[in-house]
């Protein structure tokens, strides 16, 4: 069970259900890559090769990228990362961890009534979550009053049953598309909303949303809010409410200044490497090192403290921590957006075309960008539409770039395999240019994934990751005028 209940600003969730410890399966084979099959029609003319990968339009892995520091998937782990390590630490899976962050029915049903009626100002009472035990968070904002017997329009947990005040332009606002059909309400009295792509008929079942989906957020943050507000309300309009509330979870964003409070947090984002390093080794991993280089109280340093160090270092442990529960939940896709991820600077693909990426995505994939970049960043690799009708480029991404940001991708189950492996033996870096612009492209490692150097012409002939982008050409993100814009 998560220590203190983990509260997001996002409207966020499900905060002190509990997890169900125990073993489902194994991380994998020390942190050794599976083998990879063909990658079909792909085109991968002078692509740049991986490690542990051939090279050609048919890559298979020609060899295994494996470390010498296992990391052992056992149904028990020590709480105190303070201790030194042995070899290694026993590590536990924790399979259903995510399930406390799937997104309250409480907000489908606001959502998919509000698409669905797109009426003005109303009231009604939510029904009570199915589980007892789940809580949600929406902060208050002008417009949507959330009333619990204890007080009004609280920014904290609320309770069995909550009204909503809600009107045009408000907390969950109209957005800019009007969807044609109106919702209905299932058994339990919750609004219910079939998504654009469902209505397309059985032609494009595949298509609807069944990929694990987290989204990012800072807690207590009424930005926040209203940017997974919309993001949610795009999803439910395509997808279908059904879709978002099976698939879609809110994860929390990690507030390094506020340290030790939800340390926790941290404690699961680098959990892989303190089952196989002592508090001195971590301490001198970069990036990494904020987590144990703290004070007798818990606090970080006051460098570590200030903007935008600390936004970054947050915005690493976030990452991190989804990663590590995606693995423990063994997917093998997972997309995940940060909380401003619609915003029109960003997103470079509809929001209809997510599940149709996945679909499509080559077999030997690591990492495929959603977000809209400057440059191709290397050759064509495929295109296909989605259920829509609109054209998607998938791009190979080898080509040196100084592209940032990582406010939408997706990753496959090798992704964390070759992340773990990194991140235990050298550290982290800043998160979003670290995967863009080094390890998808640098030929900075040998043939069997050990690092060489970043310098060019070093001895490194492999890239670490294999990376792809897609594009949706002419696509700009439309959203509400309430929606806060990246500054």
């Amino acid at each position: 069970m998560l220590a203190g209940a983990a509260t997001l600003g996002t409207m966020a969730v499900a905060a002190t259900l509990a997890t169900h410890p125990g073993l489902a399966s194994t991380l994998g084979a020390g942190l050794a890559l599976p083998p990879v099959p063909s990658t079909g029609d792909l085109s991968a003319t002078s692509v740049r090769p991986v490690a542990g990968m051939g090279s050609g339009p048919a890559r298979t892995q020609e060899v295994e990228v494996s470390t010498a520091d296992p990391v052992v998937a056992v149904a028990s782990l020590g709480r105190s990362p303070h201790r030194a390590a042995p070899s290694h630490r026993e590590i536990a899976v924790e399979p259903h961890r995510d399930r406390q962050y799937l997104v309250p029915d409480i907000v489908i049903s606001e959502l998919s009534a509000k698409l669905g009626k797109n009426r003005g100002e109303r009231t009604r009472c939510a029904p009570r979550p199915p589980l007892p035990t789940a809580r949600a968070l929406v902060p208050s904002s002008p417009g949507s009053c959330f009333v619990t017997p204890e007080k009004k329009c609280p920014n904290s947990f609320f309770g069995a049953r909550v009204r909503l005040r809600l009107t045009p332009g408000s907390f969950i606002s109209p957005l800019s598309f009007r969807p044609r059909f109106i919702s209905r309400r299932d058994r339990h009295g919750s609004a219910v909303m079939k998504g654009s792509i469902e209505k397309k008929g059985s032609r494009h079942r595949d298509d609807v949303l069944h990929t694990p989906v987290y989204v990012v957020s800072m807690e207590e943050s009424t930005k926040d809010a209203l940017r997974v507000a919309e993001l949610l309300g795009k999803l439910v309009s395509f997808h279908g409410s059904d879709a978002v509330k099976r698939h879609v979870h809110l994860t929390p964003g990690i507030n390094i200044a506020a340290w030790p409070k939800k340390i926790d947090l941290a404690e699961y984002a680098l959990k892989s490497v303190l089952a196989v390093k002592s508090k001195s080794q971590v301490g001198s991993l970069p990036w990494l090192e904020t987590y144990t280089n703290r004070d007798k109280k818990g606090h970080v340093t006051p460098r570590a403290k200030e903007f935008p160090l600390s936004h970054h270092i947050g915005c690493l442990f976030a990452h991190l921590y989804d990663w590590q529960m995606s693995s423990d939940a063994g997917y093998k896709n997972t997309i995940l957006f940060e909380s401003d991820a619609v915003d029109p600077s960003l997103l470079g693909v509809e929001l209809s075309a997510i599940q149709t990426v996945v679909n499509h995505a080559p077999k030997d994939f690591d990492l495929i960008f959603l977000t809209k970049r400057s440059e191709k960043g290397g050759k064509l690799a495929k295109k296909f539409k989605d259920p829509l009708g609109n054209e998607l480029k998938l791009y190979h991404l080898d080509e040196p770039n100084e592209e940032a940001g990582l406010s939408s991708y997706i990753i496959s189950d090798t992704f964390f395999k070759k992340m773990r492996r990194y991140i235990v033996e050298h550290g982290a870096d800043m998160v979003d240019a670290w995967l863009s612009s080094k390890l998808c492209v640098k030929p900075a490692f040998d043939k069997h994934g050990k690092f060489v150097a970043w310098e060019e012409r070093a001895g490194g002939e492999y890239r670490y990751l294999s990376c792809y982008h897609v594009q949706q050409d002419g696509f700009r993100s439309t959203v509400s005028d309430e929606f806060p814009k990246a500054s």
